[in-house]
């Protein structure tokens, strides 16, 4: 027997098996979308009622990780066809949520959220018109900490790096899900699920288009600021960083018609990638002013905080 079959079988023995059997125990084999499909028929089928275990995760990206060392270019298909799969999971909430609780689990969210990728996150939208500032970060951060807003994490070994969505958060349960744990990705992520969140905790209603635009500008922002050199990714990242690095020059104000120009572009790449226009979001309908309430404090509380630190009253 070849190494890799012994190593997928101490993950998943019915993964190896169908493995085994497609590939005739060849490590170098180059998948097909068809031979994830034979290997992967047990996984499908148990996904319809139970999670994708980590064990599980780890066994595919095992395999995929395989395929790609023997042929990169002739491995697509494959990966097409897992990451198919991977975002039925993920619509389906198969992808192995679980809930981060600790102190010890929570702290580096909320520090990430007080550090210097969010320091230079100061803009009004004129979409949602709502003001963007570090602070507002700090207090996302405090309401998971209070556990005001419940973090998920996928723990499936890797595998949900496949999903289309980084993370996601649920507005209506205040729900922040995490599925990309590749460190750099996460911590961009962190960044636009937070402006989600303190979206919500303003109780603004707005469309979504404006919502998603505001985000991807504050991500941009908080890559420019922690990843200079990086590149453009698409279309959506390209607009968002014209607009992220007039944030960044503080040119980004209602009188500049090109803050405004640049604004209105992200909005209209992102519309074209999500679909969402005309879609309207009121944050206020389950959390109403209580929740407006709790955030405002959170706010005031920081701000007493820093002028007490600085010196001030």
């Amino acid at each position: 027997m070849r190494k890799l079959f012994n190593d997928l079988a101490t993950l998943d023995k019915k993964i190896a098996d169908r493995w085994k059997i497609r590939t005739r125990d060849n490590d170098k084999h180059v998948l097909s979308a068809a031979d994830v499909d034979f290997i992967l028929a047990d996984v499908i089928k148990s996904a319809r009622t139970t999670d994708i275990t980590e064990k599980q995760g780890s066994a595919i990206v095992m395999l995929s990780n395989a395929s790609i060392a023997a042929n990169a270019a002739k491995s697509a298909p494959a990966l097409d066809r897992i990451t198919f799969y991977v975002n039925i999971w993920e619509k389906a909430f198969r992808l192995n949520l679980k809930p981060l609780v600790t102190e010890l689990e929570l702290r580096p969210i909320a520090d990430f959220l007080r550090n210097g990728a969010v320091s230079k996150v100061i803009f009004k939208s004129p979409g949602t018109n709502i003001s963007y500032a570090p602070f507002d970060y700090m207090a996302v951060g405090k309401l998971i900490l209070n556990r005001d807003v419940t973090v998920l994490q996928s723990m499936t070994g890797g595998l949900s790096v496949y999903a289309d969505d980084a993370g996601l958060y649920l507005h209506k349960e205040n729900l922040f899900i995490l599925y990309n744990v590749e460190p750099r990705a996460a911590r961009l992520t962190l960044v636009h699920e937070a402006t989600h969140i303190v979206q919500d905790w303003q109780d603004v209603s707005s469309f979504a288009h404006y919502d998603e635009a505001d985000a991807f500008i504050a991500q941009a922002v908080a890559e420019l600021t922690l990843f200079p050199n990086a590149l453009e990714a698409d279309d959506v990242s390209k607009k968002a960083r014209v607009a992220a690095k007039m944030v960044i020059d503080q040119t980004a104000i209602d009188s500049n018609k090109d803050w405004q120009t640049a604004y209105k572009n992200v909005v209209r790449v992102v519309g074209q990638r999500y679909k969402e226009y005309g879609l309207r979001i009121d944050h206020a309908e389950k959390g109403g002013a209580n929740e407006r309430t709790k955030y405002q404090a959170l706010l005031k509380k920081i701000t007493i905080a820093d002028n007490i630190a600085k010196g001030g009253a």
